[in-house]
């Protein structure tokens, strides 16, 4: 007898293949999944981390998160709203050296709209010398795009946010977190200037691009912080919270909150 399709089993392959295609784009993530940073994992930095808090980076490499599939499902859905801004620019002529999609092909093996480029991923930043050996520390990165104009290539950062904080943004807001992210990307790529184009999810409408500047100083301090957060996991201390108390904004939202100020 035949079996026919369900409506179930349509949906469970709906959602497994949502998780599939959101696949942790990090390789050094993906080999070391299953493991924690004191049990053989490598310990490196991601581009959005720097904008983050120390000791939540600290925690989040101690404990990982594991995304649920409804996240999988809401990060997925804004890297589509991000590549329809890649792809709106690539139809105008723009060439774009590189795109997330680009990183999806290589490493889950997911179809891409464009070749990949062969530009590396994980890049030392620093060194920290660690019981007589010198402990690399990396930091992974995936822009949405450099794009070409006139000779000069520039970073395109892409974002996008729901309908109640996107005023902001067209007001010339960039939070802490997007500034830092993208002076990882100007870093390791060597750009001098970026943009932040964030779209909103409910509308669609795209904010003015928000330029961003390389900052020499913020990149300086930010590496000595992370190797900090290296020290502190190598020694196993915690390193000093940036807070005084956890009324802000960040501690409002963060995952750890409860375990950071338990003393």
């Amino acid at each position: 007898m035949t079996e026919h399709l369900t409506s179930g089993q349509l949906l469970r392959d709906i959602n497994n293949g949502f998780n599939k295609l959101q696949s942790n784009p990090c390789g050094l993530c993906k080999q070391n999944e299953d493991k924690v940073y004191n049990d053989g994992a490598m310990i490196h930095f991601h581009g959005s981390d720097w904008g983050k808090c120390r000791r939540m980076i600290q925690y989040n490499i101690m404990f990982p998160e594991k995304i649920s599939s409804d996240k999988d499902k809401f990060f997925f859905d804004g890297h589509l709203h991000e590549e329809s801004i890649i792809r709106a620019l690539r139809s105008m002529g723009y060439f774009i050296d590189f795109t997330y999609d680009q990183i999806n092909e290589k490493i889950n093996n997911v179809p891409g709209s464009l070749l990949f480029n062969n530009i590396p991923l994980n890049f030392n930043i620093a060194s920290y010398a660690h019981q007589d050996k010198f402990v690399n520390i990396q930091t992974v990165v995936h822009p949405d795009g450099i794009i070409t104009h006139n000779k000069e290539k520039v970073l395109i950062e892409c974002k996008a946010v729901k309908n109640y904080s996107f005023p902001k943004y067209k007001e010339g807001f960039i939070p802490p977190t997007y500034f830092g992210q993208m002076q990882a990307y100007l870093h390791v790529f060597k750009l001098e200037r970026g943009f932040l184009i964030v779209k909103n999810r409910d509308t669609s409408d795209i904010s003015p691009p928000l330029l961003v500047k390389a900052d020499p100083e913020f990149v300086k301090k930010k590496i000595i912080e992370l190797t900090g957060i290296i020290k502190g996991l190598l020694e196993d201390k915690l390193i000093k919270r940036p807070y005084d108390n956890n009324k802000n904004f960040e501690c409002k939202y963060c995952t750890y909150k409860e375990r950071c100020w338990r003393w």
